[in-house]
């Protein structure tokens, strides 16, 4: 048994395969990954219950952020992440069944990283269910959302990311072509900085 009264955790994660914390800030940065940029939290119980616990969350701000119980896949507007928790023994599962953690990813929608020099703020609803009166409706600590922007750029340099044009195939520009360079700014340490994406267009005499 355990003698730690009823209760449900959340606890933020750096990544899919990080230790989580005991912050209640979940911080969501740009990624160079194929897949949006998203975060992950884990929602575990304080003690066993005497009956299976359901723990439904929900963006507070579907707009801008979607959550999901699968950490490989995106969450869409409106779709819920459900989790179920059960004490011991339970048929087929671990004894300590009730004492796995259990992820929940966030993905994050409609943010402009290159243009958005503002942080972005969203909440988590947490609704808690259970024929165990102790955990039934029990409160789950607020879970904060941020998404955190590019930063301003100290000793900024511009990097051609993009080189296009007549004839341009080698990335290498001739006399009477016109060529658009596409253009972003970096900082020392050649992260992209906020507000920098452009297209020049110049010709080649």
């Amino acid at each position: 048994e355990d003698d730690d009264s009823p209760g449900v955790l959340v606890a933020p994660c750096v990544d899919e395969g990080s230790p989580c914390n005991t912050t209640s800030t979940v911080y969501i940065e740009e990624s160079n990954s194929p897949s949006p940029p998203h975060g992950f939290y884990e929602v575990r119980l304080r003690s066993e219950p005497v009956a299976a616990v359901t723990v439904t969350v929900s963006s507070a701000d579907p707009s801008n952020f979607v959550v999901s119980s699968d950490v490989d896949v995106a969450g869409v507007p409106g779709q819920t992440a459900t989790l179920h928790f059960g004490p011991s023994p339970q048929l087929g599962v671990a004894d300590d069944w009730w004492r796995q953690p259990q992820r929940v990813r966030i993905d994050v929608r409609n943010f402009n990283w290159a243009t958005t020099p503002e942080p972005l703020f969203g909440a988590l609803d947490h609704v808690v269910h259970s024929e165990d009166p102790s955990y039934n409706d029990t409160a789950v600590d607020p879970l904060t959302m941020t998404i955190v922007p590019r930063q301003l750029c100290s000793n900024p340099y511009l990097d051609p990311v993009d080189i296009r044009g007549d004839g341009v195939d080698d990335g290498v520009p001739t006399a009477g072509q016109e060529t658009s360079f596409t253009v972003v700014v970096k900082d020392s340490q050649g992260k992209v900085c906020a507000n920098s994406w452009d297209i020049i267009t110049i010709s080649i005499d």
